[in-house]
């Protein structure tokens, strides 16, 4: 089986109407679905990384991005804070991935003399 990968951008800001971010306390969050151009063949692997963040500095910054309700067809992204943090807006860039066996080595590097 061939290894076949997808990836795009979301930005979002409080000019979108479901943004609830910059809005009260507690917790909050946004959802945007995201539709695969091609069904995988299994549900795929996703990874999401947060490019761009724009808070109001009034509080400490609380964000966590998560992918969720995986399918070969779709999935979300969610973007929650929580407490009194405000956030105008977020971006997050996405990759999803399909294949048989992946290996990731995580590590640290020292200085060593």
């Amino acid at each position: 089986m061939e290894m076949r990968a997808e990836s795009g951008q979301v930005w979002a800001t409080k000019d979108d109407p479901q943004w609830t971010l910059l809005e009260g306390t507690g917790e909050r969050t946004y959802k945007k679905h995201i539709n695969f151009k091609k069904s995988f063949g299994k549900p795929p692997n996703v990874v999401l990384g947060i490019t761009f963040t724009d808070f109001i500095n009034d509080s400490n910054h609380r964000i966590m991005v998560k992918p969720k309700n995986i399918t070969v067809d779709e999935f979300t992204i969610e973007i929650r804070t929580w407490s009194t943090t405000h956030i105008y807006g977020a971006g997050v860039d996405w990759l999803a991935y399909d294949c048989w066996r992946i290996e990731v080595i995580v590590g640290s590097s020292e200085n060593s003399h």
